[in-house]
């Protein structure tokens, strides 16, 4: 008897794109209905990226010739984010911290390129920034958890973190960010749960799709917001008078406003009462400026 044909199921399809980042080249026809619009968009992605990396090495030669010295080839950098992926796994189970899953990337020339363009530095800046892990929990203790198992096994290695658990970003992005070199090279390391990652799908409905336009619109909110945590700091008193200033002056809705002020709350940036206080204001507000729009119309008309 012959080889017996490999079969995808819905469950096998994603998790070899969801896990293993190896993409089915050839579907039968009785599968088809399994692949789902989520899946069918990742392999989009992963094609219109593949499109964008070739065109950036045909326009920047020069620009690309020196990722390379800076980072390595792709294939190498590939190969070492395999090894860093095993290791960390490896620590994990030895604190016996079970990840419902672990993400890596490789982030090509065009797409860092196009970071420091965004933040105004120099490619070296974030050049560590290359090879990327992403660790979902099942909660925020765990996150912690993961961050503080590294430290443990590495103690004297250098660590970059930046905890937008305690004050997320924009106003509503929790996770944690590591660069690190702990795990034999400077890596990226992004630990989130999934309720935060549940956060940021809510916020990409809110705000409109990061990818498709609003990249410097979420940068613009994100240092309003870090502005807005400094005068939390410095005026603990007047945190509903700045985040009523914050709501107004970024002018984003007030059901996104809401959702924030939730999300500031359990961070415990905002108490109880705080919360009620600037949600019922953002409500009242918002009923205003309709009212006021209204007003305008008909005297116009």
């Amino acid at each position: 008897m012959g080889k017996k044909p490999q079969i995808f199921t819905k469950k096998s399809v994603e998790r070899d794109i969801i896990f293993r980042d190896n993409y089915p080249t050839k579907f039968p026809v009785e599968t088809k209905k399994f692949l789902t619009k989520e899946n069918i968009k990742q392999i989009r992605d992963r094609a219109k990226s593949t499109f964008c990396a070739t065109r950036f090495i045909v326009t920047h030669p020069i620009k690309t010739i020196k990722f390379r010295r800076l980072a390595g080839s792709y294939a190498s950098r590939r190969i070492r984010l395999i090894m860093a992926k095993s290791f960390l796994a490896s620590i994990l189970e030895t604190e016996n911290i079970k990840p419902l899953s672990m993400i890596s990337r490789v982030k090509r020339a065009y797409s860092l390129y196009a970071k420091a363009e965004r933040k105004n530095v120099p490619i070296e800046n974030i050049v560590d920034e290359a090879l990327g892990i992403r660790v979902i929990v099942k909660n925020t203790q765990e996150c912690y958890d993961v961050l503080n198992a590294l430290k443990k096994h590495f103690p004297n290695a250098k660590y970059k973190i930046k905890d937008y658990i305690t004050k997320p970003r924009a106003g509503v992005y929790r996770g944690i960010h590591v660069i690190t070199d702990a795990l034999g090279q400077d890596i990226e390391i992004q630990i989130r749960s999934v309720r935060m990652i549940a956060e940021t799908n809510m916020m990409d409905q809110l705000l409109g799709d990061y990818r498709k336009g609003n990249k410097e619109k979420r940068a613009k909110l994100a240092e309003m917001t870090k502005d807005l945590y400094t005068k939390f700091e410095k005026y603990p008193n007047q945190k509903v008078k700045y985040f009523i200033d914050w709501f107004i002056s970024t002018g984003v809705s007030a059901e996104f406003a809401t959702f924030a002020a939730r999300i500031m709350r359990e961070a415990g940036l905002l108490s109880k009462k705080e919360k009620e206080t600037v949600t019922n204001a953002v409500k009242r507000i918002a009923k205003d400026l309709i009212q006021r729009e209204e007003n305008i119309k008909n005297k116009i008309t």
